[in-house]
């Protein structure tokens, strides 16, 4: 090759790669901090600082904000980890939110910062036993938008769209806390109840007007509307669970079924070997066996059984005060939702809201140990709220499907697929 091109292909190469680099620069950054409230008392109070050093805002859910709570987080944000390596459970709320209305998004404007304390031990249970050596991480995702803003899942850069959907993580902060500092009573207070199932007796008489229950938040129309909710959601865990079943053909896997096409658009490219036999039925490897056993211990949290009778999880119509209007449900606690007036707006099915969805949505939240069919080995399953939308949904698919089988809102949505094949009435 002559010398001089040799010369302007390097010299082409050189100019290329800055601005190669400078593209993928990660503008948007999250650190967290001690507060000196942490510092002085050793209570769990850190800072939470977001920067935007880019050239355009981005946009935020505010339910992905760990700010201005004054209480339990609306949903699992941090890991916390003892020195052992075991994540601290989280104790706070899994919200339910209906619609991508713009009073629920933050827009963090170009080399703007957020910045606020949040105290932990309203939405963590530190076990404190063995150490009080803790480490604390922050997860942001981004790419949560208003309705009708959806980002291109295909774009390469921030500077081609700010609010691509990728997942921003903060430092890793140590914290060595005094489990014994005193909280605020009045957001302590706010902590949900123990579980005090109600049967689902109790729940007809009560929709029925039989039984008048002083303690119970829910009026007759209000009860009446939870008890068929909740037999449309077992529904659609039901008709999930065959339609998973359907994706296999007499020789494994089969890519080209509709269930398979809808697994793979919620929750990732299928990577397991296909349905084993086992004790007490079938099993299913890989990420699959994580989804039949969270639409199993879903079902499992919709009505227990116990001395012949059945119960539901304690549901209340009645959410805290300052709770956003979009928000239809809070699952909190062990096997407690409360339902908020946003809840009795929605249709009772189909659509991508409604009564059915929202309660298998927040009934995946909720922790079992549910069987896999391999001898009596079980799965602890419990989802989580990484984000929420169709596009970030997809989009979650395609790049993270392990978050995928763990994201609340992927059941919800595949859930919709699943009703709409059979054809069932009202979706």
């Amino acid at each position: 090759m002559n010398s001089r091109w040799i010369f302007r292909f390097f010299g082409l190469i050189y100019m290329i790669a800055p601005l190669v680099a400078e593209a993928e620069t990660e503008p948007v950054s999250v650190v967290l901090s001690q507060s000196a409230d942490q510092i002085a008392t050793g209570k769990t109070s850190i800072i939470v600082t977001i920067r935007n050093d880019g050239d355009q805002a981005v946009t935020i859910s505010k339910f992905q904000l760990p700010f201005d709570w004054h209480g339990p987080l609306p949903n699992r944000q941090f890991d916390v980890i003892d020195f052992q390596g075991q994540k601290q459970e989280y104790s706070g709320s899994w919200d339910k939110v209906v619609g991508r209305p713009a009073s629920s998004f933050v827009h963090l404007g170009a080399h703007q910062t957020l910045t606020g304390t949040v105290e932990l031990r309203y939405s963590y249970r530190f076990d404190t036993q063995v150490s009080n050596h803790f480490t604390v991480q922050y997860s942001l995702p981004l790419g949560i938008v208003e309705e009708g803003t959806e980002p291109d899942e295909n774009s390469p850069s921030y500077s081609v769209d700010p609010n691509r959907i990728r997942v921003i993580t903060s430092n890793v902060l140590p914290l060595n806390i005094d489990a014994t500092s005193p909280l605020d009573p009045a957001v302590a207070s706010a902590e949900p109840s123990a579980f005090v199932p109600a049967s689902l007796l109790e729940f007809r008489q009560l929709a029925a007007g039989e039984i008048n229950d002083p303690n119970h938040t829910c009026n007759v129309p209000q009860t009446a509307a939870i008890i068929a909710a909740f037999s449309d959601a077992k529904s659609v865990i039901n008709n999930s669970l065959g339609y998973v079943n359907s994706m296999f053909g007499t020789t494994g896997f089969d890519a080209t079924k509709p269930a398979s096409v809808s697994y793979v658009k919620w929750f990732g490219e299928y990577d397991g070997d296909g349905k084993m036999p086992g004790e007490g039925g079938n099993y299913y490897a890989g990420r699959a066996g994580v989804v039949v056993a969270t639409m199993r211990s879903a079902l499992y949290a919709s009505s227990t059984h116990t001395g012949g009778q059945s119960y539901v999880p304690l549901t209340e119509c009645q959410c805290p005060a300052g709770t956003l209007p979009e928000v239809a449900a809070k699952a909190r606690g062990n096997y407690q939702i409360l339902l908020c007036e946003a809840f009795f707006n929605l249709k009772a099915t189909g659509g991508d809201d409604s009564r059915a969805l929202t309660l298998y949505h927040e009934l995946t939240h909720f922790k079992s140990a549910i069987a896999d069919g391999r001898g009596g080995t079980t799965q602890v399953r419990q989802t989580w709220d990484y984000g929420y939308g169709a596009s970030f949904d997809q989009s979650l698919a395609k790049t993270q499907p392990a978050q995928a089988v763990n994201n609340a809102d992927s059941y919800e949505k595949f859930g919709l697929d699943v009703m709409r094949y059979y054809g069932v009435s009202g979706w």
